[in-house]
């Protein structure tokens, strides 16, 4: 997979900015807009969703939980993606039909912008960093703690 290391916390703001601003264009100018632009703002809106955020949720987990929590709450920050688009698509027919498109386009819009803020308060920027850099220190003081013989001082009976 094609991905630039280190620039997953900017890919991912960069992704949910720009389908923030084109939902809110959107939220405007629904009902002015032919079907050609629609397409290309659907098309837009694909791009930056899937440049960001989408690309970017695989990465994001493993690079900012520490080893020995990762594989946990990856599968955590998983799970929350899939309530959250359970509980989008759940209320998405609801806002419809309540409240008409021009107000599920400004509530995507409001989403994206949570996303940025969420990305900006909760991801840190671990770029130059190892991955293992807190547990392998762990791992080290296990080791020095309790010495343990190497192959070499054993003796062969």
């Amino acid at each position: 997979m094609w991905r630039i290391v280190g620039e997953e916390k900017k890919l991912q703001i960069v992704g949910f900015s720009a389908c923030a601003l084109i939902f809110a264009f959107l939220s405007v100018r629904l009902h002015n807009l032919s079907e050609n632009w629609l397409f290309v703002l659907y098309l837009l809106t694909f791009f930056f969703y899937n440049f960001g955020p989408n690309s970017t949720t695989f990465c994001l987990p493993a690079e900012t939980f520490d080893a020995n929590v990762r594989t946990f709450f990856n599968g955590v920050s998983a799970a929350c993606g899939k309530a959250g688009a359970v509980v989008g698509a759940a209320i998405f027919k609801y806002i419809l039909d309540e409240h008409g498109l021009s107000s599920v386009v400004v509530w995507c819009s409001i989403i994206c912008v949570f996303g940025v803020v969420l990305t900006l308060v909760a991801v840190v920027d671990k770029r130059g960093q190892s991955l293992d850099d807190e547990f392998d220190d762990e791992l080290r003081l296990d080791v020095d703690d309790h010495p343990r013989s190497s192959v070499s001082e054993l003796e062969l009976t």
